[in-house]
């Protein structure tokens, strides 16, 4: 039997790799910008014709490229970035492979005129689909490197058969333009589509970044988002993260960058999503540009050759460290205490779902806030619905009940509504929640009223009583509903109703109180004498012992 595996040609080779890195006009620009950041540019040019599938022109003022090294810029896996092994664990630039040129090389046609800082002359090199055939050539050019690219896929017909209209591919290119300057503040950026200006955007200090990001984002996201930078131990988060009652159909306004590389990976959506979707309707995106730093020796960017993944050496600690901050963030900025009386909407209703408090340090460092309640300090947490804290000042343990303090502290809060205003305050839905068949005759609609519900023409639910804003809406009015009925006299009826009301009333909390949350419950009970710590039969609060911790751990 014959022989049958050879080598691929060159040609051959660099277009399959380019099939992995060019899918359009916009992955040049991406690809060709990195390289003009990494190359030290302060001012960047993108001109396009025909939303870049006939002319692309990329202008910097970056380092520039040495006669010497025109040739090997064009060659595969050559790149000026990695010297050995260890600089592949520790990447800071935005480019490493040494495919990009070589890849688009392979598939339009290239002219790279550049200038070091060192020299008094440029040169150029042009590349027509096949990097083994060149020519250098000297030319004039201030220093920097502009590359021209023409005629996309033009050896390469069945891609560009694949290629879509002139305006959609045009809207990728603003996409990836727009990812790069919010991502590189310190650098100026003209994006030039068919000679007609799209962007300008100047150089920018810190102070000045809210003019960029609106003229990319709009006015109304500057508006309706927060600016927060949090940090811990080798971490640092910071960034715009839009309010809950800001969001869109699409999620076009949502980018996050990790070390100022743009970056779209499921861990990192799955920690946003699972801070915003009690709080947004379905079906609805929210809207941020977040910004991770931390040391690239814990995450491998070598995953794909676009380098929109990434592998974290620990995933958990990541996850956990964005929402805790993210949840933090909204409850600072826009909800208060939740067993309070001021309005508010509850950022998440389900933040951790770890069994033990005890495995991340980030985690840990967070719980121990300073406390003021009597209580103390939160040290942990057993199946996310008891909390064990510690008073440094007596030395004092306590074993605290979540869902029982939460169902006392709404039965204490029912009953103070009642004797002040003999009503209920109402806490609007954000979607109304339909009763569908089940009829409701207009003295009762009115009565419902007292007691925070509200019911519309179309016989949906639109309001629910404050206090229960996480219960089920149909379980508060079957419950309203069979107490208003019974045969008890108006003030059993009422403590009946309230105590029924106040065991569900943590609803879709139960078991996903936010940290924060918790030392508000602590901070509500300190209120409240010890001996009353308890509802309906069950302790809310224990005191723990020396004596009950050395009962507790014999054998």
């Amino acid at each position: 039997m014959p022989d049958i595996i050879q080598l691929l040609p060159p040609l051959i080779a660099n277009q399959i790799a380019a099939g992995e890195v060019i899918e359009r006009s916009a992955s040049i620009i991406k690809e060709l910008i990195e390289n003009s950041l990494d190359a030290g540019s302060t001012q960047i040019t993108v001109n396009i014709k025909k939303s870049g599938n006939n002319l692309i022109i990329i202008t910097d003022n970056g380092c520039g490229i040495s006669k010497n090294d025109l040739p090997l810029a064009i060659r595969q896996h050559a790149t000026s970035k990695l010297k050995n092994l260890m600089d592949l664990e520790n990447i800071k630039s935005l480019g490493f492979r040494g495919e990009a040129l070589a890849s688009v090389c392979a598939v339009a046609k290239v002219k790279i005129t550049s200038r070091e800082v060192t020299c008094d002359t440029a040169y150029s090199i042009i590349i027509d689909g096949n990097c083994d055939t060149y020519k250098v050539t000297l030319d004039a050019h201030p220093i920097g490197t502009t590359i021209e690219v023409r005629d996309l896929f033009y050896n390469i017909p069945v891609r560009k058969r694949f290629l879509k209209s002139d305006k959609t591919e045009l809207q990728h290119v603003i996409e990836i333009f727009q990812k790069l300057a919010l991502s590189n503040f310190n650098c100026s950026f003209t994006l030039l589509s068919d000679d007609k200006v799209i962007y300008k955007l100047l150089k920018t200090n810190i102070n000045c970044q809210y003019t960029r990001v609106q003229k990319i984002f709009g006015k109304s996201f500057i508006d309706n988002s927060v600016y927060f930078t949090s940090e811990g131990t080798g971490i640092k988060l910071q960034g715009w993260l839009g309010k809950s009652d800001y969001h869109r159909s699409q999620t076009d306004h949502q980018y996050f960058f990790l070390n100022d590389r743009i970056i779209r990976d499921k861990l990192i959506l799955h920690a946003i999503k699972y801070v915003y979707e009690s709080i947004i309707p379905e079906g609805r995106h929210p809207c941020y540009i977040l910004y991770l730093y931390i040391d690239p020796t814990h995450y491998d960017i070598n995953v794909h050759p676009t380098k929109h993944e990434v592998r974290f050496s620990d995933g958990r600690w990541i996850h956990q460290f964005l929402i805790q901050q993210l949840s933090k963030v909204l409850l600072e900025n826009k909800f208060p205490d939740p067993l309070g009386d001021s309005d508010y909407q509850q950022v998440n209703n389900k933040i951790f779902d770890q069994k033990s408090s005890f495995t991340a340090p980030v985690y840990q460092a967070f719980l121990q806030q300073n406390s003021s309640n009597s209580f103390g300090n939160i040290i942990g947490i057993i199946n996310n619905n008891f909390i064990i804290t510690h008073n440094k000042l007596n030395n004092k343990y306590f074993l605290i009940n979540l869902n029982t303090a939460y169902t006392l502290l709404s039965y204490k809060s029912l009953c103070k509504q009642w004797h002040d205003n003999k009503e209920l305050k109402s806490h609007d839905l954000n979607i109304k929640c339909s009763l569908e068949n089940f009829k409701l005759n207009s003295n009762y609609i009115s009565n419902l009223n007292l007691f925070g519900m509200k019911i519309d023409i179309d016989n949906n639910i639109t309001a629910v009583p404050y206090t229960l804003r996480y219960a089920n809406p149909k379980d508060i009015l079957e419950i309203i509903y069979l107490n208003l009925n019974s045969q008890l006299n108006e003030d059993l009826k009422i403590a009946s109703l309230f105590k029924q009301l106040a065991v569900i009333s943590i609803g879709r909390l139960a078991g996903n109180l936010l940290i924060s949350e918790q030392n508000n419950i602590l901070d509500n009970l300190a209120n409240i004498q010890y001996d009353q710590l308890n509802f309906d039969n069950n302790i809310a609060c224990k005191e723990l012992t020396a004596e009950d911790l050395e009962l507790f751990l014999k054998v």
